[in-house]
């Protein structure tokens, strides 16, 4: 596994380093910045990701794993040239958001999902629907965002909290449930 970004979790990269995965760093994004410095930040991020690709050696079993949609957009070349999985965390809409226009003027999204290798979706209704808009063969697969649980978050719950939680858990059990977050 070769991670190309920022990665800001030290304990977990020092975890994922000594079971052998490679991080290549790259300029990191700053999402406060005025637009024109920003799309700066995005074409280089581009260029120093192109350029970490251009430098490995990819077989054709290799697989390029973009994730969040505007990352997706921004290095959607990729997936002409690559295995690609398409992981966004959030909704992806079917239409190119104005601020990534620039980046990516003619990119028909519903196009690009069709051809990646793989579309992963954060939850099953969203796959569903992501599924459903871009007109895809199969649904996406589904990984919630947070795929890392600390074991510290699983203990400690209060009495009456695991209660209320089983109450519910019987209550849906067997039964779709659509979580809004939003």
């Amino acid at each position: 596994v070769v991670h190309i970004g920022v990665y800001s979790d030290k304990g977990q990269k020092n975890k994922f380093e000594s079971e052998g995965a490679v991080f290549l760093s790259t300029t990191p994004y700053d999402g406060v910045a005025n637009p024109i410095k920003k799309l700066k930040l995005q074409l280089q991020f581009k260029k120093e990701v192109e350029k970490y690709l251009n430098n490995l050696i990819l077989t054709k079993d290799d697989v390029i794993w973009l994730l969040q949609s505007e990352t997706i957009i921004l290095l959607n070349n990729l997936v002409d040239k690559y295995n690609c999985v398409l992981h966004q965390f959030e909704f992806a809409e079917t239409k190119i958001n104005w601020k990534y226009k620039l980046l990516a003027p003619k990119l028909n999204i519903p196009l690009l999902y069709q051809k990646a290798k793989a579309v992963v979706s954060c939850e099953y209704n969203r796959a569903h629907i992501t599924k459903g808009l871009f007109n895809l063969n199969k649904v996406p697969y589904v990984l919630p965002n947070k795929m890392v649980f600390d074991d510290a978050d699983l203990i400690n719950v209060p009495v009456e909290t695991e209660a209320k939680v089983d109450k519910l858990k019987a209550r849906i059990a067997g039964k779709k449930v659509i979580l809004y977050q939003g």
